[in-house]
């Protein structure tokens, strides 16, 4: 025998709640993570800061004139790093964009 209707639909409801939960979780863990660097980096002492962003400048620019394929992945890895600080300017985004938008290997 076959349920009624309604609680058919009381039950897909259910379900599709149970799935846009699920889904709002995930989501909201996955942008938890992917913004940890800046979050990190905006909670540390601004003077610090400038240091930090100082030497991942001077880092990004040793490695990426690199031209070894050893070097890219790490290159990549200094580079978004270098983006994420709120003291790169535009000049500091085009300088990422030269390593990262051309093919790394």
């Amino acid at each position: 025998m076959a349920a009624p209707p309604s609680r058919l639909r009381r039950r897909d409801l259910l379900l599709l709640a149970g799935v846009l939960a699920v889904v709002l979780v995930v989501a909201g863990a996955w942008l938890f993570v992917v913004t940890a660097p800046r979050r990190a980096l905006l909670g540390l002492p601004p003077a610090e800061r400038a240091e930090l962003f100082a030497r991942t400048r001077a880092q990004a620019e040793a490695v990426c004139s690199r031209h070894e394929a050893v070097f890219e992945d790490e290159c990549r890895h200094q580079l978004e790093l270098l983006v994420a600080f709120p003291e790169c300017d535009a000049a500091c985004q085009r300088f990422a964009r030269t390593y990262l938008v051309r093919p790394m290997r």
